[in-house]
């Protein structure tokens, strides 16, 4: 058995592209991971539906460290994807979230304080009441994340409960990235001067600009996107954010693509022209 967890262990890594980093990960990384630990799953309660323990000491080490460490993953995973989801509120809001979800951590802790203690220690004398399927099973509180994967073959109450103390340990690291950076975000907003500059010309010729910008590697070399560049102008010069992917299309249908740079540049020269002029 034991290669063979190894095996799908290895496998699940290569298909989820993980990175065993407690940083924000992105929605489509989260997906993946998602799809890929769901699979493992899959394949790991389809195993154990027909494998035969062959001793009590592997049947204790499979529910006791091997589940829950693909249970926990899993978890883990479905979590982030809530968080993820819940991005698209206020600051206000998602910080009260984050801070609901790591009271609620701490309380499911503090609760299983015996478990942990038990584990921590290497203990084992109660390992055949904990994470045999003839003996004590711990009492389990729903989640959602438990619909498929709750059955006595696949994993133990105790098992499970093992599982969602490692995926919290980890989401705990995950929700305080998340604060800390909700509380920089606030403080720049604190501190942010608002600009007295209004931006009195049409979206169109900001999205001219901003792919400019870009393409010219003015700013960052390049290395930005050009949607980060449209938004930092329309806050500079207090004007709405514009659709700039679908200007795009519009400047591409037009006949000379670059009016408003082509207007910069002349009313730069007679500018200069006029200010030597004056001088």
């Amino acid at each position: 058995m034991e290669n063979y967890i190894t095996q799908l262990w290895n496998r699940y890594i290569s298909a989820s592209g993980e990175s065993r980093s407690t940083d924000v990960t992105t929605q489509d990384y989260n997906m993946q991971a998602i799809r890929a630990i769901y699979a493992t799953i899959l394949e790991l309660r389809s195993f154990m539906h027909n494998y035969i323990f062959q001793s009590r000491n592997e049947q204790l080490k499979y529910h006791k460290f091997y589940a829950p460490r693909f249970i926990a993953e899993y978890i883990y995973f479905i979590q982030v994807q809530k968080l993820n989801i819940s991005s698209i509120v206020s600051s206000n809001v998602r910080r009260k979230r984050l801070e609901k979800e790591r009271r609620d951590i701490n309380r499911f802790f503090e609760k299983n304080l015996r478990i942990s203690e038990y584990l921590a220690g290497g203990h084992e004398y109660l390992d055949e009441k904990l994470f045999l399927n003839d003996g004590l099973q711990l009492e389990i509180p729903f989640l959602d994340e438990s619909t498929f994967i709750l059955e006595a073959q696949l994993i133990t109450g105790a098992g499970f409960t093992i599982a969602r103390l490692k995926a919290y340990e980890r989401l705990l690291n995950y929700i305080e990235k998340l604060l800390a950076q909700e509380k920089i975000n606030e403080t720049e907003s604190n501190h942010s001067v608002q600009s007295t500059l209004n931006w009195t010309d049409t979206g169109m010729s900001l999205t001219e600009m901003a792919y400019a910008l870009k393409y010219s590697g003015a700013i960052n070399q390049g290395n930005v996107d050009v949607k980060t560049i449209a938004d930092a102008l329309a806050q500079v010069f207090n004007t709405q954010q514009v659709n700039i992917y679908r200007n795009k299309q519009d400047l591409y249908s037009r006949k000379n693509q670059s009016m408003f740079i082509d207007k910069l540049r002349k009313d730069l020269i007679r500018g200069l022209e006029q200010s030597d002029l004056g001088s």
